[in-house]
């Protein structure tokens, strides 16, 4: 059923309920670009036994209304953008989404652009490798609940929540990202954010954290006590670039402080072994 429906770009409406699609194996880019397509229940497709569900719905950018409720998605391995640019969607339960096989989340959600709520409280992530850019562009959602996800096997992470404008918390504590490599531009233009916890982030093989907070300019202190920023310390560029908020940070040694740039509230530093720090970055003056 790959690319079934793509660019049906008059079709408006579609019953599968009628669908027999218990050997199907790929639904990629089903319905990709079926701009007309405004609702759509396929709550009742037997789909145990798809592996491929990217770009299922990309670009349909006038569905408001989707029912997955009972999908059955325990054999999918791919679901890179899957949602891509569906820019009128406000909600979506993925509650009874089963995920455990699947590895790529690359722009799963990318410029979802109206969404408010996504629930995925039972999303199992063990298995995924790549979660760049998967919420970045979601400019309306201010809340999401991650603390089902556990990140053993992710590798990249970059521009995750980048242009989550609205966003106001999240809480990353169960986050176990020991194989991520890049952290570039995972919040940055987060320009709503104003509490992230990061408590138990092991960065150790992170080679890459330039840009990370850039112009989170609501923020205005964060706890980086479990950072490791030796590996990054030349490719940490404008890591809080531009947060004209953030008067406090908690954190390993700093190696290169252009990674400060333009923080001009900034006025403590704690390291590590609790020595303070103190950094006037707007006359530009260390003491």
């Amino acid at each position: 059923m790959s690319n079934m429906f793509y660019e049906c770009k008059s079709l408006t409406n579609i019953d599968p309920s009628n669908f027999n699609v218990l050997n199907v194996t790929n639904m990629s880019s089903m319905f990709e670009k079926c701009v007309s397509l405004t609702n759509i229940d396929l709550s009742n497709l037997e789909t145990q036994n798809v592996k491929d569900m990217n770009h299922m719905f990309c670009d349909c950018e006038s569905l408001t209304k989707i029912n997955l409720s009972n999908f059955k998605v325990q054999n999918v391995t791919n679901m890179s953008s899957m949602f891509y640019g569906c820019k009128s969607l406000t909600n979506i339960d993925l509650s009874d989404f089963i995920t455990q096989n699947v590895t790529d989340m690359y722009r799963m959600f990318y410029e979802c652009n109206s969404l408010k709520y996504i629930n995925l409280s039972n999303f199992v992530t063990l298995k995924v490798i790549d979660m760049s850019y998967m919420f970045e562009g979601c400019n309306s959602l201010e809340y999401i609940d991650l603390s089902s996800f556990n990140t053993p096997n992710v590798t990249d992470m970059s521009y995750m929540f980048s242009f989550c404008k609205s966003l106001l918390y999240v809480d990353l504590s169960k986050f176990n990202p020991q194989k991520v490599t890049n952290l570039s531009n995972m919040f940055s233009e987060c320009t709503s954010l104003t509490n992230i916890d990061l408590s138990n982030f092991n960065t150790q093989y992170v080679t890459n954290m330039s840009y990370m907070f850039y112009k989170c300019i609501s923020l205005t202190n964060i706890d980086l006590s479990s950072f490791n920023l030796i590996k990054a310390s030349s490719t940490s560029k404008m890591m809080f670039g531009d947060c004209y908020s953030l008067m406090y940070i908690e954190c390993p040694i700093i190696y290169a402080f252009d990674i400060l740039y333009t923080c001009n509230s900034l006025f403590k530093i704690v390291f590590k072994n609790n020595k303070y720090f103190l950094l006037f970055c707007q006359k530009k003056k260390y003491v």
